[in-house]
């Protein structure tokens, strides 16, 4: 019997596990986006009224990707601290 994510992202909360990392695979499932896509997301990515991620670099260069509400909320609502990233790096690399 396999856990569901949601079941194992309150595991990981409860156990300690980084709250940018839990938020980061949340986004993943809500985006639908590549791992380094979210983990190298701007906020001047984000573009809330238009409904969609504005990625700078891809793997196949610049995209516009249309973003559910609810996705946008989630990652926009976000904040770690930092002005340039939304899920910034723990280890300040």
């Amino acid at each position: 019997m396999s856990m569901k994510l949601g079941d194992t992202l309150r595991e990981g909360e409860r156990s300690g596990v980084s709250p940018i990392a839990l938020a980061a695979v949340r986004a993943l499932d809500l985006t639908g986006c590549r791992r380094n896509e979210i983990l190298c997301l701007k906020q001047s990515e984000l573009d809330v009224a238009g409904r969609c991620l504005r990625l700078e670099e891809t793997k196949s260069g610049k995209q516009t990707r249309p973003a559910g509400k609810a996705a946008l909320e989630f990652v926009n609502s976000l904040e770690f601290g930092s002005e340039e990233w939304v899920f910034p790096s723990v280890s300040g690399e």
